[in-house]
């Protein structure tokens, strides 16, 4: 008998690669491509599949990706062995990385599984360079009160009392010291929600991130 759980099962379905790139990956290219990105930051990069896609679908001299699961780090190393990528297992919440040191960072989709989704708003502020971008494809409370949604909370287990809220994420972001440049909520086929967001973080006049 499979006992993996509901999502570990949709991450095998062979459609999810497909859905990664077409649904996650590629709309944050569509909606602001950036050029050169000299030094990227994957954040929670999980089985690395999304690592690769922006390696693909970005110009990207090197991605750093970081996850809090062992496994899954082992899993990347071998998935990434031949990209510009190096992979650590490290917390979320404590990046083992100085101040300002990724001129990008990307979440694809894993921020709404963390209560303490604030916290690693700040850690990512504090690792982005002034001036850098920060892209995000996320899921949110929403989400999973619309159509297909209702039916994925129904067999996921998720903290939704704690879960992050658009609203309340465009606020954090900026409060993080971020300028939102482009925001698309998108509902594909009429079946699920989710929004993509590219923001930079700001700078004072002496060229400091704002606090």
């Amino acid at each position: 008998m499979d006992h993996a759980s509901f999502e570990e099962k949709l991450e095998r379905n062979p459609l999810r690669g497909m859905v990664r790139e077409y649904f996650e990956v590629k709309p944050l290219r569509d909606i602001l491509n950036p050029g050169k990105i000299d030094l990227a930051l994957h954040y929670c990069s999980r089985n690395g599949k999304g690592t690769a896609l922006i390696h693909k679908y970005f110009s990207t001299g090197k991605i750093s990706a970081v996850d809090p699961d062992e496994a899954l780090v082992a899993i990347s190393r071998e998935t990434l062995a031949d990209l510009p990528v190096d992979i650590a297992l490290g917390s979320l919440t404590a990046l083992d990385a100085r101040d300002a040191s990724f001129d990008a960072v990307f979440v694809l989709g894993e921020l709404h599984n963390y209560p303490e989704w604030r916290d690693c708003l700040g850690e990512i502020a504090r690792v982005t360079k002034p001036g850098g971008l920060f892209f995000i494809e996320e899921l949110s409370a929403e989400s999973f009160e619309y159509a297909l949604g209702r039916y994925f909370r129904a067999k996921t287990d998720h903290q939704y009392e704690a879960m992050l809220r658009l609203e309340e994420f465009r606020e954090a972001i900026q409060a993080a010291g971020f300028e939102i440049l482009r925001l698309q909520k998108r509902k594909p086929f009429g079946l699920f929600s989710y929004f993509v967001m590219v923001a930079r973080l700001r700078m004072t006049a002496g060229g400091l991130p704002t606090s």
